[in-house]
């Protein structure tokens, strides 16, 4: 939660300092004979024009958080919805020829409709499939899914 909110914390304003300043290259006076105090720009910070002497500066609050806390995250997430029944698990979604249609049908087979094809709305769909890339079904699955929106 202390992450979530530092990465939506933003500062939208910020200062100009002395080096940001246009202008202020040279000494305005000599160092030493005129009585005055020693000045090295007219751009500094005690200068009316001058930049600020610790000015806000924009700033990325966003916290990284450990692998292990994020993994942790993600499975107290979906352990959640599964006993909510709010998640489905599908042992496998194979499919006999790279079609979207075909994989809309599947998916209305199991009574899920995807948001864009119903008026009222419909359900989030995340489809993960494994990393066997040698089955000739799920690759044609995993081609159906890239079309749908």
């Amino acid at each position: 939660v202390v992450a979530q909110h530092a990465a939506l914390k933003q500062v939208h304003r910020a200062g100009k300092s002395r080096h940001e300043v246009r202008g202020g290259g040279r000494k305005p006076r000599p160092q030493k004979g005129t009585g005055k105090s020693r000045q090295g720009s007219i751009r500094a910070p005690q200068w009316r024009g001058g930049g600020v002497a610790f000015p806000r500066q924009r700033r990325d609050f966003a916290m990284s958080l450990p692998r292990r806390v994020v993994d942790a995250g993600t499975k107290v997430a979906l352990s959640d919805k599964l006993r909510r029944s709010a998640l489905l698990l599908v042992g496998r979604l194979a499919l006999d020829e790279p079609k979207t249609s075909a994989l809309l049908e599947r998916l209305q087979r199991l009574r899920l409709s995807l948001p864009h094809t119903r008026a009222g709305g419909g359900h989030k769909v995340l489809l993960v499939g494994g990393d066997d890339r040698s089955d000739e079904s799920q690759a044609a699955a995993r081609l159906a899914a890239q079309n749908i929106p």
